[in-house]
């Protein structure tokens, strides 16, 4: 998934959901997500960048993972990015910034 969003201000959220579904005659299991574009440290201190899987929020590479994804069903994922006041005023960008993010779920068959 590619997208382009602009937030302007503290406060401002973008999100959006992907579908996954497993269409193999095999059971699946989600074994890590990786942060493969991450925030850098000056951008970390006026975005934040959220992935949720099946209810749990990650925000940082989860390695060692097991949750299923069984044959023929769906999960969701939501992508959230949100815009907050940091606590030095000063480090909120004086002009435009583009921001390259991007995460990477790894799968495992289960037999």
């Amino acid at each position: 998934v590619v997208y382009t969003v602009t937030l302007t201000k503290p406060g401002d959220t973008y999100s959006f959901d992907i579908n996954v579904k497993n269409g193999g005659t095999f059971n699946a299991q989600l074994s890590s997500i990786l942060f493969t574009d991450k925030l850098s440290e000056a951008e970390a201190k006026y975005l934040t960048y959220e992935v949720s899987y099946a209810g749990t929020k990650y925000t940082a590479d989860a390695t060692n993972l097991a949750v299923a994804l069984n044959s023929g069903s769906n999960e969701k994922v939501t992508v959230t990015l949100t815009y907050i006041q940091p606590d030095n005023p000063e480090d909120l960008p004086t002009s435009t910034v583009p921001v390259d993010l991007g995460i990477t779920l790894n799968y495992d068959q289960v037999a």
